[in-house]
C-alpha cells in the first residue's frame, strides 16, 4: 500500500514536530501488509520513529527530515 503523508496532513513548515503523524503513516502502511510511505518535499522535524517490516520511507527530492532538538521528543524502544 502507498501512503502519502501529505494526505494525512503533514505540513512542511520546519517548525512543528510531526513525529506522531509520520509514525501514523508508517503504522498504517504496516497494518496493510507493507508498502511505501511518501514524504513530500520540505523540512520536517521528528523525534523517535519506529520503522516496521516491509515498510519503506521514501523522501521526495528536496526533503529534509531533521532530528528534533528537544530530548522530550525521543523515547526508548
Amino acid at each position: 500500500m502507498d501512503i502519502f503523508l501529505k494526505d494525512l496532513g503533514l505540513v512542511p513548515d520546519g517548525e512543528k514536530v510531526q513525529t506522531s503523524l509520520i509514525q501514523k503513516g508508517i503504522d498504517l502502511c504496516a497494518s496493510s501488509g507493507g508498502g511505501t510511505v511518501y514524504m513530500p518535499s520540505g523540512l520536517f522535524i521528528s523525534g523517535t520513529l519506529y520503522m516496521r517490516s516491509d515498510v519503506f520511507l521514501h523522501l521526495e527530492s528536496n526533503t529534509t527530515l531533521k532530528a528534533s532538538p528537544d530530548y522530550a521528543d525521543y523515547n526508548a524502544a
